[in-house]
């Protein structure tokens, strides 16, 4: 018997199979040498980290925790967004009455097209490149 012809698609797909085959490289660890502590002040670590936002264009303002609710409608509806999506577990005081909040359990894409933005919260900020997590 004699063998089957293999398309192109197969032969380039065997060549590629075989060439992985050869080019797996040992795992190398990942250095795991983090800075997690800083010998700056407090005051100067958000100092430098607002720096950073501000380098990235990011307004930044300085509330109380009982203020957010009234900060964040004050931007929202200066910008004309009404309508927020949010996640499970927001605090329930940074949610302004003026602004229909939207819990997002698992929203269609019809609903989230017809937001005017999201607002949520971040669990990690780091000062020297700016980010937020």
């Amino acid at each position: 018997m004699s063998p089957v012809p293999q398309s192109s698609r197969d032969r380039i797909l065997e060549r590629i199979r075989r060439a992985n085959a050869h080019a797996t490289a040992p795992e190398q660890p990942i250095p795991r040498v983090y800075d997690r502590a800083s010998t700056k002040r407090a005051d100067d670590t958000l100092e430098l980290f607002e720096e950073r936002l501000r380098d990235y264009d990011a307004g930044v303002f300085t509330v109380h925790k009982q203020e957010i609710a009234q900060k964040a409608a004050e931007l929202l509806q200066s910008a004309n967004r009404r309508r927020i999506a949010i996640p499970a577990g927001l605090p329930s005081e940074w949610l302004h009455k003026d602004i229909s909040w939207i819990p997002d359990h698992d929203l269609s894409f019809d609903v989230l097209n017809n937001v005017d933005g999201v607002m949520t919260s971040a669990t990690v900020g780091i000062a020297v490149s700016g980010s937020i997590a």
